[in-house]
């Protein structure tokens, strides 16, 4: 659903659609498959709380996630302002 969201302004309204729908029952909501800088910025604009995809982290195992965190050693994709 995320693929080409910064030209297609259909995928983008259903997106803020879903957002808007999630809030509205007080959930978080929670966008994934977003693996390009315009994907997430896109994302963010419309409100989404949480992202998944390539461009936050390459699939890790649990192993993996706990030494990322542990040793602080992850840091997001930089954004544009």
């Amino acid at each position: 659903m995320v693929r080409n969201i910064g030209s297609d302004n259909k995928a983008r309204s259903l997106l803020a659609s879903l957002i808007k729908l999630g809030h509205g029952y007080n959930l978080a909501v929670t966008v994934e498959g977003v693996e390009t800088q315009e994907e997430f910025d896109t994302v963010r604009a419309l409100g989404v709380d949480y992202v998944q995809g390539f461009f936050i982290s390459r699939a890790v195992s649990a192993t993996e996630l706990i030494r990322i965190t542990r040793e602080d050693a992850w840091n997001p994709a930089p954004t544009t302002a």
